[in-house]
């Protein structure tokens, strides 16, 4: 069993903010808080998503369309960095590609 911390305050020993749970309910807790990833997750369902598959859609199509990835990024409020990774297909890889 582990002790789970419900105030995320790692510091915090306040017994009326922790509770008792498995491993899988802390990791559970700890994704649906977006401190950890769990393995297998994709897309909007990862930890860390930024952006949701219609944004990602978008920004393909907006690639497609001849808009320059650093006003892609402009607009979707993401960083070029990414819209590159989506567009070579490094990031979302798991999402269908179709113009």
């Amino acid at each position: 069993m582990d002790v789970c911390h419900a105030c995320d305050n790692r510091g915090c020993v306040n017994p009326a903010h922790l509770f008792v749970g498995t491993r899988t309910d802390n990791m559970r807790d700890a994704s649906r808080k977006k401190r950890v990833v769990l393995p297998g997750l994709k897309g909007e369902n990862h930890g860390y998503a930024k952006l949701t598959e219609h944004q990602v859609h978008s920004i393909r199509l907006l690639a497609f369309e001849g808009w320059s990835q650093k006003e892609i990024a402009m607009f979707h409020g993401c960083s070029r960095n990414s819209v590159s990774k989506i567009l070579l297909g490094k990031l979302w890889k798991h999402l269908p590609w179709t113009p």
